[in-house]
């Protein structure tokens, strides 16, 4: 028999919740963060419990407890216990910033998606008999957004989950891995947002949908892993290539005070990666960094005014020194000392000149190696300061003065004379 009952939430409603069944009852979380034990024929509240946060996502049972996990947009998982017709809050964890994300339990263990605040999607585990997260991993920028879909395997669990920015890809978690993995990037004029869950059928193909409006079919294939190894810059996520095919340049890394330089094979980055050339076996590209000169914004430092500028990678050119530096042998026409740094490594103390150059008695070109470790440069073929104006213009002056005062007496003379 099919009964139909409603009931209007006169406090905040409900938005994106999803209800899970408990006996003839359901259980449901709203926007004011009351979490609510109906019965399912009248729609009557038989008990509330508050988790403390607006939930925006489908409560599930616990397989073998009466018990739910509920999660709020705040980032935290809660465990609420059924005892008769009460509702009780058992326990709760942060696992993330923000979240809207479903949970899917498996053995004992919660998968839920979410951001963390520097906008980058995760997916957590978390003990649910302790309510403790046991691992958290980072995808691409984007909230997780989709409830993860979770598969037993012989040889481990896996869990595929989406992210809800460009480019609407499929990404897979191993547990106990120290990262998950891009699985599926789709093709030009198919790359979307996407906030839909991935299903998977009884052959195991994947299915999903983003916000292009195609949906995906994922059948498995042979492949190799590519790990970026960002040294100290930003996330970037790990790729699943299939065998022979070449892996697709990420968007660049960000690492503030340093310039990217490429993705190398050797951890040492003296080898540049070809990104047209095939992935053959699973491998490990490694982000080269230079840090930026001194004082300088993009790209480093400029000299003095009508000089010229070093180069993009933030070193000068071998064959020049800043401009604005003066020779061992010479003085700053004026200045105070300061310190002024190269990326992360301090420089030697220097001081401003009246032209806004850096000038300091036997001052060292900075350049980077390939550890991003600053060096030495050689201190010869230095540039003398800038012009100081004030001074050529008192000089100007005095001259003119002399000049006069040499007329003058030649008058004086010429009219004693007559």
């Amino acid at each position: 028999n099919v009964s139909e009952s409603s009931v209007t939430n006169t406090s905040e409603g409900y938005y994106w919740a999803g209800a899970a069944v408990s006996g003839s009852c359901i259980v449901i979380g709203d926007e004011a963060g009351d979490v609510s034990l109906m019965d399912g024929a009248s729609g009557k509240v038989l008990s509330t419990a508050n988790v403390g946060g607006a939930v925006r996502a489908t409560t599930v049972a616990v397989p073998g407890e009466d018990a739910f996990l509920v999660v709020t947009s705040d980032g935290v998982l809660h465990k609420v216990a059924r005892v008769g017709d009460e509702l009780k809050v058992a326990g709760s964890v942060k696992f993330a910033a923000f979240s809207t994300s479903t949970p899917a339990v498996h053995a004992g263990k919660a998968y839920v998606g979410g951001v963390d605040e520097n906008g980058y999607g995760t997916l957590s585990v978390v003990d649910v008999s302790a309510m403790r997260v046991e691992a958290s991993v980072t995808a691409d920028l984007g909230e997780v957004k989709s409830a993860p879909l979770v598969s037993a395997r012989q040889d481990g669990v896996y869990v595929y989950f989406t992210c809800n920015a460009l480019p609407g890809a499929v990404y897979v978690y191993k547990a106990g891995d120290a990262a998950a993995t891009k699985l599926f990037t789709p093709g030009e004029g198919m790359q979307e947002y996407c906030s839909a869950s991935i299903v998977a059928d009884a052959e195991g193909n994947l299915y999903y949908t983003n916000d292009s409006g195609t949906l995906f079919k994922l059948a498995a294939a042979a492949g190799h892993r590519v790990s970026f190894e960002a040294n100290g810059g930003s996330h970037v996520a790990s790729v699943l290539v299939k065998a022979g095919a070449a892996v697709e340049r990420p968007a660049d890394p960000t690492r503030s005070g340093y310039v990217f330089g490429g993705w190398f094979a050797d951890a040492a980055c003296t080898q540049a990666w070809d990104f047209a050339q095939a992935v053959v076996q699973d491998t490990t590209l490694y982000a080269k960094w230079t840090p930026r000169n001194a004082g300088g914004g993009q790209g480093g430092q400029g000299g003095s005014q009508g000089g010229q500028a070093p180069s993009a990678g933030g070193q000068v050119p071998p064959s020049t020194t800043p401009l604005g530096t003066v020779a061992p042998s010479q003085a700053p026409l004026s200045g105070t000392g300061a310190q002024e740094t190269a990326g992360e490594a301090a420089a030697e103390a220097v001081a401003t000149n009246a032209a806004g150059g850096t000038a300091a008695a036997g001052a060292r070109t900075l350049s980077a190696d390939a550890g991003g470790q600053v060096a030495a440069g050689a201190e010869g073929g230095q540039v003398a300061a800038g012009l100081n104006w004030w001074a050529l213009a008192g000089l100007c002056v005095g001259v003119v003065g002399l000049v006069c005062v040499a007329a003058g007496v030649v008058v004086a003379r010429r009219r004693a004379q007559s």
